[in-house]
């Protein structure tokens, strides 16, 4: 699948999962979906394990991933403050199946040039 871009660019999206869905609270899984897009190709997609429970650790964790988006359920205000400090953006109260889900948030950032959601490099 290729995006049309003006400039080199990449943005990591990340999904914690609950089966094959977006899970309905953040913090309480231990996989998380990510993908990575550069210069509007996706080249990388998978699962993430997270080797640790709680909200706190897995923030930390994306931020070492350098994700620039996160998708997910209910997140308290404190980690959703956290992670659009740490450069994350949140994208909250979302649910249904994780991989449609993040499919149709590309191809609607990029048709309506959302280029502000990525990260030159």
């Amino acid at each position: 699948m290729r995006f049309a871009t003006k400039n080199e660019t990449t943005m990591k999206i990340a999904v914690p999962l609950f089966k094959d869905r977006v899970s309905p609270y953040f913090g309480v899984s231990s996989e998380i979906l990510v993908v990575e897009m550069k210069d509007g190709r996706i080249t990388y997609r998978g699962i993430i394990d997270t080797g640790t429970r709680g909200p706190w650790q897995i923030a930390r964790r994306l931020v070492l991933l350098g994700a620039n988006k996160l998708v997910c359920g209910g997140i308290q205000l404190v980690h959703k403050q956290w992670l659009t400090r740490n450069g994350i953006r949140v994208v909250d109260n979302q649910k249904g199946l994780a991989e449609e889900f993040v499919t149709e948030m590309i191809e609607s950032d990029f048709a309506h040039g959302h280029e502000q959601t990525l990260t030159k490099t």
